[in-house]
């Protein structure tokens, strides 16, 4: 397996998905740490600097979205892909569309396949960058 140079963070505070999906992207050949927690995350972040987080919105500690919060203002061209059971963020993500981050949403728990393509694309968005 070819070693990746994405750095990913999966945080969810539901240890089976948060670990299952940490997993699969190692497999896959990616650097990835894993958080269960918003707080968690932002240490993380921190620390490693990903350029991929897959971030709960609704945990314990310090929610998804103000983690993502400090994380985009410290490292605002970090990609945040939100999850969530509820099929209605809408109105919570539209606070961070009105201060300028972009990002992208998956039900969860996410489908392994629909990580790894997100995962995928970006690496060779940032190859073809570097190129």
């Amino acid at each position: 397996m070819q070693a990746r140079k994405l750095k990913v963070l999966i945080v969810d505070d539901e240890p089976v998905i948060a670990d299952t999906l940490t997993k699969i992207v190692r497999q896959r050949g990616y650097e990835c740490e894993l958080a269960y927690d918003g707080l968690s995350a932002v240490e993380i972040a921190r620390r490693i600097r990903p350029q991929f987080i897959l971030m709960n919105m609704e945990m314990p500690t310090m929610s998804g979205f103000s983690a993502a919060a400090v994380i985009l203002d410290e490292q605002p061209d970090c990609q945040v892909v939100f999850t969530s059971g509820s099929h209605h963020p809408e109105p919570f993500l539209d606070t961070f569309r009105q201060r300028g981050y972009t990002f992208g949403f998956l039900v969860s728990p996410p489908h392994p396949a629909l990580l790894l393509e997100k995962l995928d694309a970006l690496e060779a968005l940032q190859a073809n960058d570097t190129e």
